[in-house]
């Protein structure tokens, strides 16, 4: 076929390239493709600089609470600690302000209304019992353990913590000492031995199991501070009978009884 002939056959006419219809349509997939992407992206982005405000507030509250050593000079500590030098700051720029009533520390850009509400549940029922305690003045009650539980008891009732379709009873402990945290069994009589504890430190549930991982309790009687029991719940100490804690993941917790 002679050069100056034009060709009828599509395949041979065509040079290369897209037509504007084509680019028309790849225009608006990739459209369709980034507003999908970006909202996923922002909310992920949110939920990752929530989830490290959280965390960076926790490392400096696990401090708070170990260099304190109680809590009538926690708030003193919260206000002396460098936290630009230790990296305790919001991605936000968030301001931290410490909460005596919860012992905890709040961020006005991240209010924790994401957190756990069994969670929420335990840290006002043992800041509740840390208000009952500071409102005792009589010292006979005060260095009376069972006597204050029971009082708090019939005023603040107990909640319940139901794990694997059995229930618990919710209690407070107090050391003479000033320490205070919350543990879990079943009934609410002097009973020291702990199917479950609350760590004020680490803000989480964890449960007593043997080296074989059989549930079973433990007495927390002997312990003497906040910091021994986070170790404990760590796994950085153990009793006599090698029992370990391990943490529960969303814990359900009853509103108080």
């Amino acid at each position: 076929m002679p050069d100056n002939v034009p060709s009828h056959n599509p395949k041979l006419r065509r040079i290369g390239g897209f037509t504007l219809a084509e680019l028309l349509i790849v225009v608006a997939i990739v459209g369709v493709l980034v507003a999908i992407a970006i909202p996923v992206f922002t909310a992920r982005l949110a939920k990752a600089q929530e989830a490290t405000c959280i965390a960076n507030r926790r490392s400096m509250y696990a401090e708070v609470v170990t260099t304190a050593m109680d809590t009538e000079k926690e708030a003193e500590v919260f206000g002396k600690i460098d936290r630009l030098a230790k990296g305790y700051t919001c991605p936000n720029g968030g301001n931290w302000s410490w909460d005596t009533g919860t012992r905890s520390i709040t961020c006005d850009e991240h209010p924790d209304e994401t957190e756990n509400p069994s969670i929420t549940t335990s840290k006002s029922y043992l800041s509740d019992w840390n208000k009952f305690i500071d409102s005792i003045t009589d010292p006979k009650i005060k260095n009376n353990n069972s006597k204050m539980r029971e009082l708090f008891f019939a005023e603040y009732g107990s909640p319940l913590l139901t794990y694997q379709g059995k229930d618990y009873n919710v209690q407070p402990f107090f050391k003479s000492t000033g320490e205070t945290w919350l543990f879990a069994r079943e009934g609410t009589g002097d009973n020291w031995s702990a199917n479950f504890v609350y760590d004020p430190i680490d803000q989480s549930w964890y449960r007593c199991v043997k080296e074989n991982g059989t549930p079973t309790s433990a007495s927390i009687s002997s312990i003497s501070t906040t910091e021994e029991l986070h170790k404990y719940m760590m796994g950085e100490l153990t009793d006599q009978w090698n029992n370990r804690w391990e943490k529960v993941e969303n814990p359900k917790i009853s509103s108080v009884t």
